[in-house]
């Protein structure tokens, strides 16, 4: 556990904020963990209030203390503390603490004995509405022999349940603490309390929840039934738990290996470099690491063995195969964090959402000397190249996929798409006196590629044609005839 004086103001203020933003209902809040919603949101407040430089107040340490240390500490720790706590009973009764300065005033014309009586009157009289307006107290009381029980926000829900969807393969996991969805490739965790262990068929439960006629609703474990339980005014559901919940002890490596992962700061352009890349990564799984992104120290490479893509990060990530049409999902994420473990690359954002990639193992080609070349005959791309390849695009897509064919000659750029349903070609002059090619490339790539700085491409030999932008070079290689 920290010590008090190395917690971090942002860390903290950022933890508060991930409970805030975890979608709970009050009520559900309020159970999770063990106070009111107005303590938490006035937390929150003053946080948001406290410059990064100042000093950590003793509002912060006592929030640490009293809600996040207890869930760190070992029982011996918890032990010393209790005792500690004791001595010092005596001396801090009746303190209160200042809205930012953390200092305590002495509440001198109290009389504590009266004081001392009237938390035993409250502790055995019924609570009157009068002094629990919003039934706080009432709602601990009532369902703390409840624990796998809450009230949840339906939006919320449904938008957990569509991030998670590149890792689900039928169902989600509930635990008490994350909601996990894994497919044996991708591993995503989404924290959010429920109190619950099950796995449920997502397919049936977002359907019931997007046709859901309340906005906020309960949700339960019936052990007995094994079946997790929606209920609002007029409406209940039961969704049987699948046997897959024993997933959940078979990704330990994955949702409960956290001790295990060495947390590093990812680069701020790798996901720039991904979104360059991944594209030249071929996209049949019969041709091994021909479908993933290489990450070797600061470099990103793909190729599917026609072309490659290289691009040079800003720092290292070490060595790893990832499949790239799994590394893409990356993007609505916003990882800030990486770390890796034996078969995994795990990626975190701030609020603690969780995506892990299986490696692949294997080689890669040689492409150092690939991307040792200076271009030649340097053809500009202007404004009306990048309208021809908008306009070839409209019926470029085939069996899923985009491709369009360009052909160069003198002082004219071809460009030809065609699909089951018709074909049409348009061309631009452009100045170049150069040798005649042609060449295939996926037009949603090439306008990725303009956005992201390439502004020229060229030949490097008689065989390959190469775009460049900085810090990222993609080479194609040629076709042998014009397309016809």
């Amino acid at each position: 556990m920290k010590k008090i004086e190395e917690i971090d103001i942002g860390d903290l203020r950022q933890a508060i904020k991930a409970l805030n933003d975890s979608g709970l209902h009050p009520e559900g809040k309020m159970k999770a963990i063990g106070v009111k919603q107005n303590l938490i949101e006035e937390f929150t407040r003053r946080f948001d209030d406290i410059p990064e430089d100042v000093e950590m107040p003793k509002l912060a340490v006592e929030f640490y203390e009293d809600i996040y240390a207890d869930e760190l500490e070992d029982e011996d720790e918890k032990e010393e503390k209790t005792d500690e706590a004791d001595k010092t009973a005596d001396e801090t009764d009746g303190a209160e603490v200042g809205p930012l300065s953390g200092e305590v005033e002495d509440e001198t014309d109290v009389d504590m004995v009266d004081q001392e009586e009237e938390t035993d009157e409250l502790e055995t009289d019924p609570i009157d509405d009068e002094d629990d307006p919003e039934g706080d107290e009432k709602l601990l009381i009532e369902t703390k022999d409840e624990p796998e029980t809450g009230h949840y926000d339906k939006k919320t829900i449904l938008q957990v349940i569509k991030h998670l969807q590149p890792a689900v393969d039928q169902h989600v996991l509930f635990t008490p603490e994350d909601i996990v969805a894994y497919n044996g490739e991708i591993c995503m965790k989404y924290p959010y309390f429920t109190d619950m262990n099950c796995a449920i068929n997502i397919t049936d439960l977002y359907k019931t929840l997007s046709k859901f006629p309340a906005d906020t609703f309960q949700m339960s474990f019936d052990k007995v039934k094994n079946e997790m339980q929606i209920t609002a005014p007029g409406v209940r559901a039961g969704y049987v738990s699948s046997p897959q919940i024993n997933l959940i002890d078979s990704l330990e490596e994955v949702i409960d290996d956290a001790d295990k992962i060495n947390w590093k700061k990812l680069p701020s352009d790798f996901l720039h470099g991904v979104a360059l890349v991944h594209f030249a990564a071929s996209k049949s799984t019969l041709f091994g690491t021909s479908t993933c992104i290489y990450v070797n120290g600061d470099e990103i490479v793909a190729t599917d063995r026609t072309r490659i893509s290289h691009y040079k990060m800003s720092g290292n990530m070490g060595e790893f195969f990832v499949r790239a049409d799994h590394i893409k999902h990356l993007e609505k994420l916003e990882p800030t964090g990486f770390g890796l473990t034996s078969n995994w690359a795990h990626f975190q954002n701030d609020h603690f959402v969780t995506v892990s990639f299986r490696l692949m193992q294997g080689e890669f080609p040689e492409y150092e000397d690939l991307i040792d070349y200076s271009l030649s005959d340097s053809i500009k791309l202007t404004k009306a190249f990048e309208n021809m390849i908008k306009v070839a695009q409209t019926m470029s897509k085939r069996d899923s996929r985009q491709k369009i064919y360009l052909s160069v000659d003198d002082g004219k750029i071809t460009c030809k798409a065609s699909n089951d349903r018709g074909w049409i070609t348009t061309d631009t002059a452009v100045d170049y006196k150069g040798d005649a090619f042609t060449f295939i490339i996926d037009p949603t790539f090439l306008l990725e590629a303009m956005k992201s700085g390439v502004t020229g491409m060229g030949l490097v030999s008689e065989n390959a044609l190469a775009l460049e932008a900085e810090n990222f070079k993609h080479i194609i290689a040629l076709l042998a005839e014009k397309s016809s």
